[in-house]
């Protein structure tokens, strides 16, 4: 077994996440004071630690509140093609991983912001 536990794209940020025992023998990383597990942003290299698994995959979901480069004050919206993150870009919204444009019409809710 992989000391990768879990990865998935999150859908609100379009990042590619990992959950990873850094105890497992394979692991690249040491563990520190207790912190195990990780929550790795493998889009923008960041890490966060955690002294549980059950905490490591519940931030995996919501990378925005940890990872700084996740976070946007810019508004956007999930694409409908692919599920990727798409960010407002002059006159429309660009999807960072199909490249997709979406214009405000095609949405009837308000814009992600956070």
């Amino acid at each position: 077994m992989s000391y990768i536990r879990q990865e998935r794209r999150a859908r609100a940020t379009g990042s590619t996440i990992q959950v990873a025992d850094l105890a497992h023998p394979d692991s690249e990383f040491e563990p520190d004071d207790g912190y195990r597990w990780a929550t790795i942003c493998c889009t923008h290299s960041r890490l966060c630690v955690h002294p549980t698994l059950r905490l490591a995959i519940a931030h995996a979901a919501d990378p925005g509140g940890w990872c700084e480069d996740c976070r946007t004050d810019a508004p956007w919206r999930v694409c409908p093609s692919c599920g990727g993150r798409a960010p407002w870009a002059d006159d429309a919204y660009v999807c960072t991983s199909c490249g997709d444009e979406w214009y405000p019409d095609h949405f009837a809710d308000e814009a992600v912001t956070s």
